[in-house]
């Protein structure tokens, strides 16, 4: 016989049935059994103390049962079998895959992580796609004192993430002229998960798709630093830094983690057109 680990029955060398089916163990009269003592001839030879009754112990005999159909009854000594993993050999991370399964919820949006910017850039995209950017209205949801929950950009909305990044008059004009740097058209996204969706669903190849995924975290990143600047009355960053700020960190991140691609730094004092900068990296 070969046992199975994943059906949620264990069966041993001298018992027949273990805790999965408690309640057909205890209408067993011998415990100590084999499994193939039970199976004669092609049929189920049970012996119970009294026949199992609908309901719990009729449904976990159905399952017990089910669970066997495929079990070959021999003299070979019993073995494990993974059958997670169609090599039926265990591994830890396929165990630690099964498991986070079972437990980790799966209704948030996956995460795309670039390597292509630096780690920073990488949390605060997580966090904002995950709505758990420190935002007026977040603050004020968590019963944090704040002295209003309008946008600091233009004291004229409530200032959630997707009015900041994607509404705002101040968001709305840098997004215009990255749409003229980039020839691109940039449909009305209506919060940042449409955002995301239209940069996966984009068709564009491996090197276009890093291009556009960098200038999204460039942009995104410099709005947020000038929003921070103004609540909290920094100098050093104006709203005029903010176009400044983006072509500093989109060839910056670059040129220092796409390796693979060689970096004209005259590009970026000329503002080129990442149409130029990509027949640059070809």
């Amino acid at each position: 016989m070969v046992t199975t680990l994943n059906s949620g029955l264990i069966f041993g060398l001298t018992a027949s049935l273990f805790n999965p089916v408690p309640r057909v163990f205890a209408l067993e009269t011998f415990k100590n059994c084999m499994i193939a003592a039970r199976f004669l001839n092609g049929d189920w030879n049970w012996q119970w103390h009294q026949n199992p009754r609908n309901g719990v112990e009729s449904s976990q005999l159905s399952a017990l049962v089910d669970a066997l159909t495929n079990v070959s009854f021999n003299d070979e000594a019993d073995k494990w079998v993974w059958n997670i993993e169609n090599s039926h050999i265990f591994s830890v991370s396929n165990a630690r895959q099964l498991i986070d399964d079972i437990n980790i919820p799966s209704g948030n949006p996956p995460t795309k992580w670039s390597k292509f910017v630096p780690i920073k850039i990488n949390i605060f995209a997580w966090r904002l796609l995950l709505n758990r950017l420190p935002t007026k209205t977040k603050l004020n949801d968590r019963d944090i004192d704040v002295p209003n929950i309008l946008c600091s950009m233009c004291n004229e909305v409530q200032g959630d993430a997707s009015h900041i990044f994607l509404h705002c008059e101040v968001s709305s004009q840098v997004w215009v002229k990255i749409a003229q740097w980039t020839d691109l058209s940039f449909p009305q996204w209506l919060n940042i998960e449409d955002f995301w969706s239209w940069i996966a669903d984009s068709q564009l190849n491996g090197k276009q798709r890093i291009i556009i995924e960098v200038i999204a975290l460039s942009t995104l990143w410099s709005i947020w630093r000038y929003r921070n600047s103004v609540i909290f009355q920094d100098s050093r960053f104006r709203k005029y830094h903010i176009i400044d700020s983006f072509v500093v960190n989109f060839f910056d991140w670059l040129s220092s983690r796409f390796k693979k691609y060689k970096l004209d730094w005259t590009l970026r004092l000329q503002f080129a057109k990442p149409y130029v900068f990509l027949v640059i990296c070809s």
